[in-house]
């Protein structure tokens, strides 16, 4: 009679997992080859961890159920769970909590949806248009603005996103960044507009996101605040520029806004 140990359980279940997650790694290369190559697959990996480590904290740990996780961190930042911002996201995952795995993220699914549809609408237009609209205001400079002037901004060239917020919000959002500026010694005054419309885009904590490693990895460096704010200019607009250029080869709406 066979007889399998605990030992050997755990075995076989650090092989199915690392099995899972090398099918991740090629999954997310497949759907979102620019973000991934972008990044580089370390970053992809660690984002993969921390995806499948945090599902499970939800009791999320099935195949299909974690890989429905990890889809919704590529779309709203790896921290998307405790983002203030994504409300529906943390009701669902902290108060569904009747062990079905299945039906929670069934819910989060139509949660998510009905969320890219009121921000981004079926085709992405609005998105989109904001991005034009952020490039077409740089025009190759610094966009340095005050926190008045970003809630303009926003909520003129992204109505969508800025009525989801609402005014309350998009001043958290603001007063968030300002606090990570000069936590991480970066000057605020230059900084500010970046890193404030880098979290409405991208997520909340985009600043220690390793989809986004760039950001984390500059505000760490040991430099002066105002170099470190230009370096942030200078690197938002860099991803921003490549970012329309991927749009503009695969998405037909974007060269009806971006050109």
């Amino acid at each position: 009679m066979l007889i399998i140990r605990k030992e050997q359980m755990q075995v076989f279940r650090n092989v199915a997992l690392d099995n899972f997650k090398r099918d991740m790694l090629r999954h997310f290369f497949l759907v979102d080859p620019f973000h991934c190559n972008a990044i580089g697959e370390t970053n992809v990996r660690k984002v993969i961890d921390l995806g499948v480590d945090r599902a499970s904290t939800y009791g999320i740990n099935q195949e299909e159920t974690t890989q429905f996780y990890l889809a919704i961190m590529f779309h709203c930042g790896s921290f998307f769970d405790v983002d203030p911002t994504l409300f529906w996201a943390r009701d669902v995952l902290l108060l569904c909590d009747d062990g079905n795995q299945v039906d929670k993220c069934g819910l989060l699914r139509q949660r998510f949806l009905d969320y890219v549809n009121t921000i981004a609408g079926e085709d992405g237009r609005p998105i989109i248009a904001f991005l034009a609209k952020i490039l077409r205001l740089t025009g190759g400079k610094d966009l340095i603005l005050t926190s008045r002037q970003i809630n303009d901004f926003l909520g003129d060239a992204y109505p969508e996103k800025y009525a989801y917020l609402t005014h309350h919000g998009v001043q958290g959002v603001i007063e968030s960044a300002q606090q990570e500026l000069s936590f991480s010694g970066v000057d605020a005054q230059i900084g500010l507009a970046p890193l404030s419309l880098l979290k409405c885009i991208y997520g909340h904590s985009v600043s220690r996101d390793r989809l986004f490693p760039w950001v984390e990895d500059l505000f760490t460096r040991n430099l002066e605040p105002q170099k470190k704010a230009r370096m942030l200019q200078v690197a938002c607009r860099a991803f921003l520029v490549q970012v329309k250029r991927y749009l503009l080869e695969h998405n037909s709406v974007a060269k009806s806004l971006l050109l």
